[in-house]
């Protein structure tokens, strides 16, 4: 019997398109922040800071480690574009937020990526679209127990 040349399996199929499919809204993102003068991170880091969190929130939620968070935090500070203020109620830590011209910025780039998002709709069924977000959102609730296990399993 001849060998597969690729995966084959449900599971790494989907996965591979997933990676791919990451890749490529990581281009566009690169391409949506760069016309304001950012970066796809960067870009992921401001949209976080809409509601003040700290770093490790930002860190957990966008699936990324606290460190490169507080690199990228770092940068935006010094741009003006957050702030750190003190956590009301952990002295240990700080919350990142929105500076107005964070604001004005994420606005600007909110309009390019809804100008692109309206292109890429256009060929894709809505409802569907919808239903693929549900799943994905279902998928990775699922892993999350297993993503902390192997986790605990690394550190050990």
């Amino acid at each position: 019997m001849e060998e597969p040349s690729g995966p084959t399996d449900p599971w790494t199929l989907f996965v591979l398109s997933v990676f791919r499919l990451n890749g490529q809204i990581v281009e566009a993102g690169e391409w949506i922040s760069g016309s304001v003068g950012q970066t796809s991170s960067r870009w992921q880091v401001l949209g976080s800071t809409y509601v003040p969190q700290t770093a490790a929130e930002i860190a957990r939620t966008l699936g990324i480690s606290r460190q490169g968070v507080h690199r990228v935090a770092n940068v935006l500070i010094q741009e003006g574009l957050i702030e750190s203020r003190p956590h009301p109620t952990d002295q240990r830590t700080f919350l990142l937020e929105l500076t107005e011209r964070g604001r004005q910025v994420m606005a600007k780039i909110y309009s390019q990526q809804l100008n692109w998002s309206s292109s890429v709709e256009e060929t894709l069924d809505v409802g569907r679209l919808k239903k693929a977000s549900e799943l994905l959102t279902e998928l990775g609730n699922a892993l999350e127990p297993e993503v902390q296990r192997l986790k605990k399993i690394k550190e050990a």
